[in-house]
């Protein structure tokens, strides 16, 4: 269990609880919500005891005083728990600019400083390499895709659309973005490791014939030659169902698709 900083802003904190509880759940129709007195990210628990109803400026208050009452890890979990609080769904009450203020600075202070772990990068990748290689994971992304397509045609989708920023949607944002350094930089972060079936790179060498690139042919530029086999020094071939991936013995791609089961090539 947490211990709570000896502050005032623990006491102002009990105080408000300790009026709830005598006060009682409101009959007369007024918005409530439950809290969690020891927050459950604190090692609070769905008992009684530790449950109470609040109005949503008491919750809101509640919570702001729990990110002045904690320290370290305990508090970036409560500034994180405050920013939550303007993402609810079903939040039936209006924010003030100031209450919005606060969450946002909290979800900035949540985040701020944060540090991953390279052993959690790993087995973030591990993950994305499993589902990449799952043909049931592209059956559901592109059913995905085709609901929202059907979204997008939709009146109310377009008219949600007309009311947003002009200025992010605009046609000169558009071309600023497309063939920039950072659209290319993030083309090539998702389709690394993306492995294409036989029927696929045939579809695209068709395609490439009807349609050859405006400035020719890249690789008869003798720099770009120069630029892929430098590219590919010291990179060995692995190989399972079919497929072949190439990765640098040694390091953390080549150890990730040893331990998915792919084997190097003789």
């Amino acid at each position: 269990m947490v211990e709570f900083l000896g502050n005032k802003y623990t006491t102002w904190y009990f105080q408000i609880i300790e009026k709830a509880r005598l006060r009682g759940c409101s009959d007369d129709g007024q918005y409530m919500e439950k809290h969690h007195i020891v927050p459950k990210s604190l090692n609070g628990d769905n008992s009684p005891d530790n449950l109470v109803s609040l109005t949503y400026r008491e919750h809101f208050v509640c919570h702001r005083l729990l990110t002045k009452m904690t320290t370290g890890k305990s508090r970036r979990k409560m500034c994180f728990a405050l920013s939550k609080m303007r993402r609810r769904k079903s939040l039936n009450v209006s924010i003030s600019s100031r209450q919005l203020e606060v969450m946002r600075e909290a979800a900035a202070a949540a985040m701020r400083g944060r540090e991953i772990k390279q052993e959690t990068k790993d087995k973030l990748r591990k993950v994305r390499y499993k589902q990449l290689a799952d043909e049931s994971y592209y059956e559901k992304w592109q059913k995905s895709m085709d609901l929202r397509n059907q979204m997008m045609r939709t009146d109310e989708y377009r008219k949600a659309s007309s009311k947003r920023s002009k200025e992010n949607y605009s046609k000169s944002g558009l071309s600023k973005w497309n063939g920039s350094q950072e659209q290319k930089e993030f083309l090539s972060s998702t389709l690394k490791g993306k492995s294409k079936s036989p029927e696929h790179v045939a579809a695209m060498s068709e395609a490439r014939k009807k349609n050859p690139h405006p400035k020719g042919n890249p690789m008869e530029n003798p720099q770009s030659r120069l630029k892929l086999s430098e590219s590919k020094k010291g990179t060995k071939a692995l190989i399972k169902n079919g497929q072949r991936k190439m990765a640098r013995p040694g390091d953390n791609k080549w150890l990730l698709l040893l331990e998915d089961g792919w084997v190097p090539s003789s």
